[in-house]
């Protein structure tokens, strides 16, 4: 019977370009408002990131030529801003853009909940504290705010 570390290490191993493929396009939606701008940001969303090809939802056909015009523009600023050629072209297709929920403030925890945060957080394994500890953090903003 084969142990659970070796399939699972079997397993990453095959799905090293799938791991490759979601990381360079979780980089690619979070540089995307710092790339194009809050305004265009909040009037388009990405749909989707393959082999180089970034989907773009315009809210109407103004949008989509407006932005088609300046497509190579944006593929340099992406590019810049995630300091490597991962994205090659655009395409602006008319589509569902929801509008940008504005979040609360959090309110900062006391030091009783920092405290609480960090004794649970010294329980965990090594290579899991910073996101247990970001997780925590969340939870108690949360039921705060």
């Amino acid at each position: 019977m084969e142990k659970i570390n070796q399939s699972l290490t079997y397993f990453f191993s095959r799905n090293k370009y799938q791991q490759k493929k979601i990381v360079e396009s979780s980089f690619v939606y979070a540089a995307y408002p710092h790339a194009v701008g809050e305004m265009l940001a909040r009037s388009t969303r990405i749909l989707a990131f393959k082999r180089g090809l970034l989907t773009v939802a315009c809210k109407n056909s103004i949008f989509v030529t407006e932005l088609n015009q300046m497509k190579e523009l944006m593929i340099k600023k992406m590019n810049e801003v995630l300091q490597q050629d991962i994205i090659h072209d655009i395409r602006f297709v008319i589509g569902n853009v929801k509008p940008v929920t504005v979040r609360k403030k959090k309110k900062p925890l006391h030091k009783e909940q920092k405290e609480w945060v960090e004794r649970v957080v010294k329980d965990a394994p090594e290579c899991y504290k910073d996101q247990v500890r970001s997780m925590l953090v969340a939870y108690k903003e949360k039921k705060n705010g």
